[in-house]
């Protein structure tokens, strides 16, 4: 993305806000219950969504490009390692390293 860190922030912000409101709003039509990737607790194991399907079936799905090093500053590196800390200590759950 290439904007400044506060715009993109307010622009992943909104993406997420658009998915949840179509999630519950219009979930038939937006997202099926069997499109999306499901965790089974109970078996500790992924359900893999129809998407992966349509993913093989068509062009919907284009590879990503490797866009390069921008070279991200020190502030970036310290926002990784602190959700890195936190995600892998304090705010682990219980089946997240099953699911890996």
């Amino acid at each position: 993305m290439m904007l400044r860190p506060d715009k993109a922030v307010k622009v992943v912000m909104a993406c997420c806000v658009l998915h949840n409101f179509l999630r519950t709003r219009a979930q038939s039509q937006y997202a099926p219950d069997d499109l999306i990737d499901q965790e089974d607790n109970e078996l500790d194991e992924v359900v893999q969504g129809t998407w992966r399907q349509n993913c093989q079936s068509t062009t919907s799905c284009l590879p990503m490009v490797a866009q390069g090093n921008r070279g991200h500053g020190m502030v970036a590196k310290e926002v990784r390692d602190s959700f890195q800390k936190y995600f892998c200590g304090v705010g682990q759950v219980p089946w997240q390293w099953t699911m890996i």
